[in-house]
């Protein structure tokens, strides 16, 4: 990987509670990563102006949970097939300021 630090974060609702964090931060030292991971609580009303601040600041990604995964993608610029067909995105890929959206959960 290159120099950059890495930041994702987990996008929900009232997810305070997420152990996301400690379990990436574990997997960015074993692998020597420069990251952080972080919670970002919004609420259902300032979803798309918040996600698409997440871009403006700097997020590669991030985990999408309860309640947003349907209501995000309105604020995406693009989605794949899976997340289309089950009408639901749990990860989005920030690149060059566009937003992509996908969904590992039928996995």
């Amino acid at each position: 990987m290159n120099n950059r630090t890495l930041r994702l974060a987990l996008l929900g609702h009232r997810t305070e509670y997420s152990r996301s964090p400690d379990i990436f931060e574990a997997i960015f030292r074993l692998e020597g990563i420069r990251g952080s991971f972080e919670i970002i609580s919004v609420a259902p009303s300032e979803l798309s102006s918040r996600v698409r601040q997440l871009a403006l600041d700097g997020y590669q990604g991030f985990s999408v949970t309860i309640p947003h995964k349907q209501a995000v993608i309105a604020a995406l610029d693009d989605i794949d097939r899976i997340a289309r067909t089950v009408d639901a995105v749990n990860c989005v890929m920030v690149e060059d300021k566009h937003l992509y959206g996908y969904n590992t959960d039928c996995y």
